[in-house]
């Protein structure tokens, strides 16, 4: 009996699999957010609205001058703070379909509005990095200099490099949860190093292209310093190797500085053992006009085929 009743059962693989990614997970990655009707392929049945407590909130709200609440976000009359309105996902929502539609069009009007004075307000606003929920979401839709080298060499239109860059969290490892702890004592140590003063910055988001954007590790009066603290001895060839930073790492440092408008970097690699040594190698790079023209070409194309689509769809629902 037991053995009939397995036999009648569906085979497992007939069973729909538990892991499938369920709608609501994308929101973050390739969506900005969904509507109720989008979580479900049923037809969501009408109910009659009454919208008086609704229309009591709001007025309520505005009275107060809510800033942080997020129906106010979607009345017809709301204002995003100065800084906020540089986020790309507001950006395209403020404009006409018609420009919307048009990424060429729309990529003019960003260069314009993209002043001196909104990109020092952006990176004022954002020096705290990763402490700062306004640097992700300046991040949002950006292709930010520590992903340039990835993007120029990527061919996937749909994969995890392009959730990433649509706000998809990275796993937090030890090796990353190391090198904030670190950041701060190897920053003293280049600073007493170079004999000069580093300082702290936000996003600096590129003027002549404003979907790019970098946040270095420091700024000095003519140069910016990337720093790197690598977990173990061997990773240290992923950033430097026989003096030579990687591929990668250039990629990272001349955005970098072409987004600072600086032409200088001091690339410093903390030893695996910085905690007892105190060691940092430090290289100094120098920008490269020729290769920067052509990474960021390969960049534009990237988030024009691969990311605006995304973000229209987001912003067009």
């Amino acid at each position: 009996m037991q053995v009939n009743k397995h036999r009648v059962e569906p085979p497992s693989t007939s069973v729909g699999c538990y892991w499938k990614k369920p709608t609501l997970s994308r929101v973050g990655t390739t969506l900005k957010y969904i509507t109720v009707q989008q979580m479900s392929k049923k037809e969501v049945p009408h109910r009659p609205s009454t919208s008086a407590l609704y229309t009591d909130f709001i007025l309520e709200a505005k009275k107060r001058k809510l800033q942080h609440c997020e129906l106010i976000k979607y009345q017809d009359d709301f204002k995003h703070s100065n800084v906020m309105w540089y986020s790309l996902h507001c950006f395209i929502m403020d404009q006409p379909p018609k420009i919307q539609a048009d990424v060429d069009n729309l990529v003019d009007i960003m260069k314009t509005t993209f002043n001196r004075a909104a990109i020092s307000a952006i990176e004022e606003a954002t020096r705290m990095q990763y402490k700062s929920s306004l640097w992700y979401e300046m991040r949002y839709g950006r292709i930010t200099a520590s992903k340039a080298h990835e993007v120029s060499v990527c061919h996937t239109p749909d994969g995890s490099l392009v959730a990433t860059i649509m706000g998809a969290k990275i796993p937090d490892t030890i090796a990353m949860k190391r090198g904030r702890s670190l950041e701060l004592s190897v920053r003293k140590t280049v600073s007493t190093t170079l004999n000069k003063k580093i300082r702290l910055c936000g996003l600096y988001v590129c003027q002549d292209n404003p979907m790019l954007a970098a946040s270095p590790d420091g700024l000095l009066k003519d140069a910016i310093v990337e720093i790197k603290c690598p977990a173990k001895a061997k990773a240290k060839n992923n950033y430097l190797k026989n003096g030579i930073i990687s591929e990668k790492c250039k990629a990272q440092v001349q955005l970098q500085m072409h987004a600072t408008g600086m032409k200088e970097c001091y690339f410093c690699v903390a030893d695996s053992n910085f905690e007892e040594t105190k060691n940092v190698d430090i290289i100094l790079v120098k920008y490269e006009d020729n290769y920067v023209n052509n990474l960021i070409k390969n960049l534009y194309i990237f988030w024009k085929k691969n990311i605006y689509p995304i973000l229209y769809r987001s912003t067009s629902l």
